[in-house]
């Protein structure tokens, strides 16, 4: 073989290289088991605003690599923007959890007894396996300029039931199982105690 020979070889395999498929992102969606409607108390809640961090409307599933470094997953991402998803899944998981029609319009004539707003401060994956979630949340009572009854803050970790990217979605939809929850139990609360 010529040195000739050796270069064309060489040249082919760069280029064999450079066209290289590279695989499409996997997208994942964050939805709630259905549930039928099963609407046990007289009033409606309303789920008025559902705000996340910044930094979790990157595209990518959220992973801190080292601490305090976040980055966004370039080939695992959400399917839809974050935003929209957390208040849909929050929507069926306070229904559930509460028994009440839960009315996620933001702008809707006429009042309902409590509206909730929801931040999200952090929802991310650890390296160490877990997956962490920090939330606030405001109890209102009336429409949209319904005086503020309580703020609450929630806090937890999950720890991956599973490997992957997946086992890190499931393990948010468990976090916003759990918060659904948290606010169910404060609102019957608030609701015996106004």
């Amino acid at each position: 073989m010529t040195f000739r020979d050796v270069r064309w070889l060489m040249l082919v395999l760069v280029l064999a290289g450079c066209t290289a498929q590279v695989s499409p992102p996997s997208t994942y969606l964050l939805r709630p088991d259905p549930t039928p409607d099963r609407d046990a108390c007289v009033d409606a809640v309303r789920l008025g605003e559902v705000t996340v961090a910044p930094y979790l409307d990157a595209d990518g599933i959220v992973v801190e690599t080292d601490p305090g470094v976040l980055r966004p997953a370039r080939q695992h991402r959400w399917a839809e923007p974050l935003a929209p998803a957390l208040k849909r899944y929050l929507q069926v998981g306070l229904r559930e959890a509460t028994g009440c029609q839960v009315i996620a319009q933001l702008h809707l004539s006429g009042d309902v007894a409590t509206r909730i707003d929801i931040l999200l401060h952090q929802l991310h994956a650890t390296m160490a396996g877990e997956v962490h979630l920090v939330a606030e949340y405001r109890l209102g009572r009336g429409g949209e300029s319904g005086e503020s009854l309580s703020l609450h803050e929630f806090a937890a970790v999950e720890v991956l039931s599973a490997d992957g990217y997946a086992g890190i979605v499931e393990a948010h939809a468990r976090l916003l199982d759990a918060l659904a929850a948290h606010i169910a139990a404060e609102l019957k609360t608030t609701q015996r105690h106004p």
